[in-house]
């Protein structure tokens, strides 16, 4: 049985709202045999091209009932990328206007398409916080998707989508996962992990969407465990300029200590696409690359960049590092940033960020807290050496309890990265031991 990792409580709400309409809908030209021109209007929404949709639906001569399903894919992809009000308000005159001819397609088919209707309404509706109506829309597609099944069990449209309903129960918000439940709708994540696998392994060649989704709930929940890497590459080498499947990667392969490999992919997408800092979740890599290094320089422009177009996405946390970059600069702006930070999303890091940015107004950043930091960067970028010489640096004996926490969660860490099991469990007991309010999440992640 798969268990999910303590750490996906501390992923940003969007990437999982994104997550939604990204992986849980496919190509609406799946199963035929499409030419390229037919892929343009996709291919648009992949690299977050998402002015130029329209012009490719007319070039691409698309049939009434394709046009209708992609106009409407990529204004709610791009209002759950930007969170620009003016696609929420185009996504809603394109479900309005969202017409299927049955004459144009199969009667399964024609089903599905109704279902990608519900299921849109649902995904826009949550990311604009309308949980209760996205509720009832998700359990209106749920059904229909169930249905689907029903008459073909290995449909890959229905699978993918029921999959990734039933996987991102275990993920949204607690209020949203309750009402989910309440309209009836329960998941089991190893279930969830089937539907999607057999839904890639169907087409891994052709389905960008599928493998972008295999990807996130890996990197999230799994820890890498499912190895959706090598499909993410090559789908990624098939669309070098989209700073969506860009931005995933530059996670993957971050979140994995290759830090040079995620800065060519930077590099790459920056090269190709003319702005990529539009879409927030390419801003925010590029500012946690910054971080990573130690260039807070540049990490303190990034993070601006990423909170201008952030909308309502996830805050917290990056403004928590835009003030440690400050911080580290001693620029006394910091303190400003401090008192913007609440942890309003009930995540582990958004509350971290609020009980850390309260601390911090009154006393600024601690040389302890330099040190610590400085070590776990080392860390997080794989320079092992570095990390162990900064942490053998910093003494202890009379910090107060979250400090000895950190320096001791971290100490075991490297441990447990070098194969000392047996020291790494010993230091993560002790992280959990030397116990207060602010230390708390120590002990836990060991």
């Amino acid at each position: 049985m798969i268990e999910t990792s303590l750490k996906q409580r501390t992923r940003p709400i969007r990437w999982l709202v994104f997550l939604f309409v990204w992986g849980a809908h496919g190509n609406p030209l799946l199963g035929q045999d499409v030419g390229r021109t037919s892929r343009l209007p996709l291919d648009a929404i992949v690299n977050a091209r998402f002015e130029d949709v329209e012009a490719r639906i007319t070039s691409a001569n698309l049939s009434q009932t394709e046009a209708s399903y992609v106009r409407m894919h990529g204004r709610a992809t791009a209002f759950v990328v930007t969170a620009s009000a003016s696609y929420a308000s185009e996504f809603w005159e394109a479900a309005n206007q969202y017409s299927i001819d049955r004459s144009e397609t199969s009667e399964l088919r024609a089903r599905l398409l109704q279902a990608e209707l519900a299921f849109h309404r649902a995904v826009v509706r949550a990311r604009s916080e309308q949980y209760i109506r996205s509720a009832f829309d998700v359990r209106s597609a749920y059904d229909q998707y169930q249905a689907i099944l029903a008459d073909d069990p290995d449909h890959v449209d229905a699978m993918m989508r029921l999959g990734t309903i039933e996987m991102m129960l275990s993920n949204l918000p607690d209020i949203l996962r309750s009402l989910l439940r309440i309209v009836g709708i329960n998941s089991d994540v190893n279930v969830a992990v089937e539907r999607i696998e057999y839904a890639i392994s169907a087409d891994p060649e052709h389905i960008a969407e599928y493998v972008a989704l295999y990807a996130l709930i890996d990197q999230m929940v799994f820890d890498f465990r499912l190895g959706s890497e090598r499909h993410l590459t090559r789908i990624y080498e098939a669309y070098p300029e989209s700073p969506i499947l860009g931005a995933i990667l530059i996670n993957t392969l971050r979140r994995q200590q290759r830090v040079d490999e995620a800065m060519q992919i930077a590099d790459t997408v920056t090269e190709l696409h003319e702005a990529p800092d539009l879409v927030p979740m390419f801003a925010l890599e590029l500012a946690e690359l910054a971080y990573v290094t130690e260039a807070f320089e540049d990490g303190v422009l990034r993070y601006e960049s990423y909170l201008k177009v952030a909308g309502s996405g996830a805050k917290a946390l990056p403004l928590l590092r835009l003030a440690t970059c400050l911080e580290m600069l001693d620029n006394p702006r910091a303190t400003a940033v401090y008192a913007q930070i609440n942890g309003r999303e009930a995540f582990d890091s958004d509350v971290f960020a609020e009980r850390v940015s309260v601390r911090r107004r009154s006393t600024g950043m601690l040389p302890i807290e330099r040190a610590l930091l400085l070590a776990s960067l080392a860390y997080d970028r794989g320079d092992y050496p570095r990390a162990r010489q900064r942490l053998d640096q910093i003494v202890t004996d009379d910090a107060e309890p979250h400090f000895r926490a950190e320096k001791t969660y971290r100490l075991a860490l490297l441990a447990e990265q070098a194969g000392n099991l047996i020291e790494a469990q010993r230091l993560y007991e002790q992280a959990a031991r030397t116990s207060d309010q602010d230390s708390y999440r120590w002990g836990p992640w060991g």
